[in-house]
Order: structure tokens, then C-alpha cells, then sequence
């Protein structure tokens, strides 16, 4: 059983990245999943892509076009979600890392919080 407090924080880091994910694009994703443990912080994004991003994302070409925006976006929004969640929880998130998966329809943000 996981102590109360990683469970609000979890809860409180999950609503703080679906609220920016909806500022950037406009839209959400369906739902936020966050996994943590002392040192570390996985968030899961899932149904994060846009209608015309799943209709491109059937082909391989267009799962790297995906890919590659969802990349970018990334790398230029880092600092922005990092200071909204960090206002917003008061948690700090460092060390990201990003895996997106065009064809499974997810996307993975990985941090430190340490």
C-alpha cells in the first residue's frame, strides 16, 4: 500500500500535466497516469493525439512525422511544463526523458524529482 502523500502528490502532478497539455495543443489526453517512487516520476499520456495525428500515424512514415513533432514539442515546452507543474505542486521535475509511441497511441514522460 502506498502512503497517502506519493498518492496526492501522483494525483496532484497528474492533473497539473493533462491542464498543460490542454494549454499547449488545446486538447487533453483521455486520461493522465502518474508512477513514482522517491527519486523518479513516469507520466503517462494516454489517447494524447489528435484525430489527424492517428489517421497519420498508420504508416511508418507518418508514425516518425508523429514522432518527431511529439519530440520537438517536447524539447521546446520542457522548461514550461516543468514550471507549471512545479507552481502548481510545488514538485520538481529534472532529468526528462520522452518516449512516444505513434502506433500504441501514448506517450511517456520520464523525470527525476530529485
Amino acid at each position: 500500500m502506498r502512503p497517502p502523500l506519493i498518492d496526492r502528490r501522483a494525483r496532484l502532478v497528474a492533473h497539473a500535466t493533462g491542464t498543460f497539455e490542454h494549454l499547449l495543443l488545446g486538447r487533453g489526453p483521455s486520461a493522465v497516469t502518474v508512477v513514482g517512487d522517491g527519486d523518479w516520476m513516469v507520466i503517462s499520456l494516454h489517447e494524447p493525439f489528435s484525430a489527424a495525428e492517428r489517421r497519420l500515424a498508420t504508416d511508418a512514415a507518418g508514425r516518425d512525422r508523429v514522432r518527431d513533432f511529439h519530440e520537438h514539442l517536447f524539447e521546446h515546452s520542457l522548461e514550461s511544463l516543468v514550471n507549471h507543474v512545479h507552481r502548481s505542486t510545488g514538485v520538481e521535475l529534472r532529468g526528462a526523458m520522452l518516449h512516444v509511441d505513434p502506433a500504441g497511441g501514448g506517450i511517456l514522460k520520464t523525470f527525476t524529482t530529485q
